[in-house]
């Protein structure tokens, strides 16, 4: 028999989704290998999961039925305060730096926009911040906990 049911896979600290699990048929739903340590399971029909319209919907039916997601926003720093990548992780897994070049290390819970400066319009004559993503070659400040943008 067909599937009535779809699997989204989510952090129980973080309540950010890890995956989404489409099967065959509703039994493979019962499965213990689904969910991880640190993983829980919310099963949502699967005409609803059809009408989520994408990630965004199911998130939001996510964060309707445990609440809304912490940040999952991370940047991985090069042993100079240096910023190479900026993922979305689990919290709970950074300190597992395997596999990261050595002296390299996360930083959780990065803004998605961070103030880069201000600009006065020349209309209204009021000052105006700009925001920029966090990408790499930005430096970190581990005193401050401040990212900067890096100079051109």
């Amino acid at each position: 028999m067909a599937a009535t049911q779809v699997a989204i896979i989510y952090s129980t600290r973080l309540l950010s989704i890890r995956r989404i699990y489409v099967p065959d048929n509703d039994a493979q739903l019962s499965d213990p290998k689904l969910t991880g340590p640190g993983e829980s399971k919310f099963l949502m029909p699967m005409a609803n999961y059809l009408a989520a319209g994408g990630l965004d919907g199911l998130r939001a039916a996510l964060a309707g039925q445990v609440g809304a997601a912490g940040n999952d926003l991370c940047a991985v720093l090069d042993g100079r305060d240096i910023v190479q990548n900026v993922v979305r992780a689990d919290p709970s897994l950074l300190n597992d730096t395997k596999g990261l070049p050595k002296g390299w290390y996360f930083v959780e819970g990065i803004p998605e926009m961070v103030q880069t400066g201000s600009y006065v319009d020349p209309i209204d004559g009021l000052t105006y911040p700009i925001y920029s993503a966090i990408e790499p070659e930005w430096t970190y400040n581990t005193t401050t906990g401040v990212f900067s943008p890096p100079r051109r």
